[in-house]
């Protein structure tokens, strides 16, 4: 098997589909990440049309046998995918790969990959804590990206503390600026829903109340004051996000 560095070349196709058809999870991550045409430039349309059947496969093994270890393949699988298409935009030889793998009903579109990504971290945000955990610990950075950007409150509401607590870490310590970005525009969020969401309060009151986040100041979350008039229930006068419209939904 070529190393990363390694250079790839039409004698190495017969290897190659080798690999990719008879190999293991661990030799077929390697073999997608060398394959990669950010890595190494192999257009045998062979080699191309072999890359979608793994991915295909692994989709379904995931999707209906629940088979975590094809995760990582069909990620590697989805990534070369995807800069496919990127340098389709600026090559002729990329842009002829695609033409021929649509002749054999091949989907190559970059918004289908990035489809079925949307999809399956919506799953995820529903799963179990320590399915969510360990993702938010030891996934790639897409995919901390795309579970970050699944848990915002503005697409699932989890009021799990341990998840939270990886969000607020996430944001102070994610290795990426995306990561950072995301995770701060889900705290932005709760902090919105804390205005009017009891359960958001909840959980906000209890992170203060351990000392896991910064106090919010006095006025920052609705109190029941019994003496008012109507239910009892003060809520702060209204601001207005500091965020711009553009940046809200991510």
């Amino acid at each position: 098997m070529p190393t990363i560095t390694g250079k790839l070349s039409v004698r190495d196709v017969p290897m190659l589909l080798e690999a990719l058809a008879c190999g293991d999870a661990t030799v077929q991550q390697q073999t997608l990440g060398v394959l990669c045409p950010c890595r190494n430039r192999v257009y045998e349309i062979e080699v191309w049309r072999e890359i979608f059947r793994v991915y295909s496969e692994a989709d379904m093994a995931i999707e209906v046998r629940g088979d975590k270890t094809m995760r990582e393949v069909r990620n590697r699988a989805a990534h070369a995918i995807q800069t496919l298409n990127e340098f389709a935009r600026t090559q002729e030889m990329a842009r002829e790969l695609i033409k021929s793998l649509e002749t054999y009903g091949i989907t190559t579109r970059l918004d289908t990959v990035r489809k079925t990504k949307r999809v399956e971290m919506n799953k995820l945000a529903s799963q179990r804590l320590e399915v969510i955990e360990e993702t938010l610990a030891c996934g790639t950075h897409e995919d901390q990206k795309e579970l970050l950007t699944a848990l915002c409150p503005c697409r699932n509401r989890r009021y799990d503390q341990n998840v939270w607590l990886a969000i607020f870490r996430a944001a102070e310590e994610g290795e990426t600026g995306a990561i950072r970005d995301q995770a701060g525009h889900a705290i932005g969020t709760l902090m919105e829903r804390v205005k009017t969401d009891p359960r958001s309060q909840k959980l906000v009151r209890t992170l203060m109340e351990e000392g896991l986040i910064a106090r919010l100041t006095d006025d920052a979350i609705p109190t029941w004051i019994p003496n008012l008039r109507s239910n009892g229930l003060y809520i702060p006068r209204f601001e207005r996000s500091p965020r711009s419209k553009a940046n809200r939904r991510k």
